[in-house]
């Protein structure tokens, strides 16, 4: 199993306001992992808006994951969407870290699962929860770890590349004592604020502008 890093750039509306509003989906993976929160514009909504799911069944979900505190498969999403529960920087254990990323793991093998888009540090809020961190990469590359994936597609946002790709080698190089080359990364799709003279009749400012890929 390999790890493949996309890095996320955020408008500067995203990171002022919160506002997680881009997504960009990857056609062959056989699941997407992202933590289980539909309130406000999170990266789960996100996601449901690009890839068209039904709201109603995403928001049941999520808080039935959350209620349960493990795992939710949304078989009913295409890709098939696996749901973590939400955690709280420096106040949930770090063995219900461990829990939840093993479960995660568990749910991907029942559905024999190859490539795994993993979204939940494609855009980072506040303070860089960096115990959790290193205890999922602790887990997801422990070699005595049995799991059918080939690749995970690992979200990062671009203002803490730096700092996660360290992360990443220190496990690697330093605890699990592999050897390691190159990081393999690419880009996410680029979006940006466009003006829709369509949109701006009699309707006002604010609804005249469309969150859209940028052209370049």
């Amino acid at each position: 199993m390999k790890i493949n890093f996309r890095v996320n750039h955020h408008t500067e509306h995203e990171i002022t306001m919160g506002h997680k509003l881009g997504f960009t989906p990857i056609p062959w993976v056989d699941v997407i992992s992202a933590t289980a929160n539909m309130k406000g514009f999170t990266p789960l909504r996100a996601i449901r808006n690009m890839q068209g799911w039904d709201e109603k069944l995403i928001e049941l979900a999520a808080k039935e994951c959350n209620d349960q505190g493990e795992i939710a498969i949304v078989s009913e999403c295409s890709p098939t969407l696996l749901l973590v529960p939400k955690t709280k920087n420096r106040v949930t254990p770090l063995r219900q870290i461990d829990f939840l990323t093993k479960d995660l793991i568990a749910a991907v093998n029942k559905l024999n699962a190859k490539y795994l888009h993993f979204t939940h540090f494609g855009f980072v809020q506040g303070i860089l929860p960096f115990d959790e961190i290193y205890a999922i990469f602790r887990s997801l590359l422990n070699p005595k770890v049995e799991t059918s994936l080939e690749i995970i597609y690992f979200e990062l946002d671009a203002r803490c590349l730096d700092v996660m790709t360290w992360f990443y080698r220190d496990v690697v190089v330093n605890e699990l004592k592999y050897q390691t080359g190159p990081l393999e990364w690419s880009n996410t799709d680029r979006f940006e604020w466009v003006y829709d003279e369509n949109m701006n009749r009699g309707t006002g400012e604010l609804t005249a502008y469309r969150f859209v890929r940028a052209s370049a």
